[in-house]
């Protein structure tokens, strides 16, 4: 079964010969894969769940939990 990978917006290279599948299908893992998405709660890559984006959305959720009293 395939990862799912976390999109990022990535580098803008097109001008300089990158294509646009490229630009479209960056991870936050920093491989260029078929399978992203913008959702985090589906994302299943072990590379992409340790990435920056993926922390500060797991510190958030966290935050929001502990704040509700749901332990």
């Amino acid at each position: 079964m395939a990862k799912i990978h976390l999109k990022t917006t990535g580098v803008d290279a097109r001008a300089s010969g990158q294509t646009e599948f490229e630009y479209t299908h960056q991870t936050a893992c920093g491989y260029v894969r078929d399978n992203v998405t913008t959702n985090m709660d589906a994302v299943d890559c072990k590379h992409c769940l340790r990435s920056k984006d993926m922390q500060h959305y797991h510190q958030l959720n966290r935050t929001l939990t502990d704040s509700q009293g749901c332990y």
